[in-house]
């Protein structure tokens, strides 16, 4: 008769569930993510009340490789939501100026939704260590924030010899017209994805959401929760920032 091996005290796999990289993650995490119902209904459920952050990326990243972005969506929603104050108290603790810490919490949230979807090795580290994965998110965002702060400086005033004031920024010339239609496909051009798709549909004129059920919305129209679409529009409004910021400073228009 085959030797019966007693499952209890056999040792657990090695190795990191759905990693590619030779990461190992805290038994207890590794654990949680281990005793997750395969699909469906029942892995979305235990999502929902699961411990670890990490254990939440990785069910997410299971749902979005079986095509359940909805319910994919909806954990990604859980996660920020669950996290919120650990990002915003990050952010607290960074050395910038009180209002950029809004930024810095909007910008983290950003990178989190983008690289918890990505699953290509190179973002796997969320799913080993998510809070320190949140903290270097925070952190590069503050030092993106103090690098453009240092190319900063307020306009120049002075009184002439009439005692008339004056302001360096009066003297700035207006910007020049440009072809509406270059412009939004340039801008278009800058984005990628649903958060394209999104800021397209908004400039249709289609609403985020509708009480009218037979209304086509941004919602309806990807598929996806009218927050996801909020998501994808706050990341469309702040890629576009930076770009256009960054065509006034390369045209002269704002000087460094």
């Amino acid at each position: 008769m085959p030797e019966q091996i007693d499952t209890a005290l056999a040792p657990p796999p090695s190795g990191a569930l759905g990693l590619s990289r030779d990461y190992r993650r805290r038994p207890a995490v590794e654990a949680e993510i281990r005793a997750l119902p395969a699909a469906g209904p029942a892995l979305v459920a235990a999502l929902h009340t699961a411990t670890a952050p990490e254990t939440l990326v990785h069910g997410i990243r299971r749902l979005l490789a079986a095509g359940q972005r909805a319910a994919a969506d909806r954990a990604l929603e859980a996660l920020i939501e669950r996290i919120s104050p650990l990002v915003a108290s990050i952010a607290w603790s960074q050395t910038v100026v009180a209002e950029d810490r809004e930024d810095i919490v909007q910008t983290t949230f950003i990178q989190l939704w983008r690289e918890v979807a990505d699953a290509t090795p190179q973002h796997e580290f969320w799913e080993v260590h998510f809070n320190h994965m949140v903290r270097l998110a925070c952190a590069d965002a503050a030092e993106r924030l103090r690098q453009a702060c240092r190319h900063e400086r307020p306009f120049y005033t002075g009184t002439s010899d009439d005692g008339d004031t004056w302001s360096e920024e009066a003297t700035l010339a207006d910007p020049r017209p440009i072809e509406s239609t270059v412009l939004v496909n340039e801008a278009l051009a800058q984005l990628e994805g649903n958060v394209r798709r999104a800021f397209y549909l908004k400039m249709l004129g289609y609403k985020e959401k509708s009480k009218d059920t037979d209304e086509l919305t941004i919602s309806s129209i990807l598929g996806v929760s009218d927050r996801s679409v909020r998501n994808y529009l706050r990341a469309a409004e702040q890629a576009l920032s930076h770009w256009w910021n960054r065509g006034l400073l390369e045209s002269g228009q704002v000087q460094a």
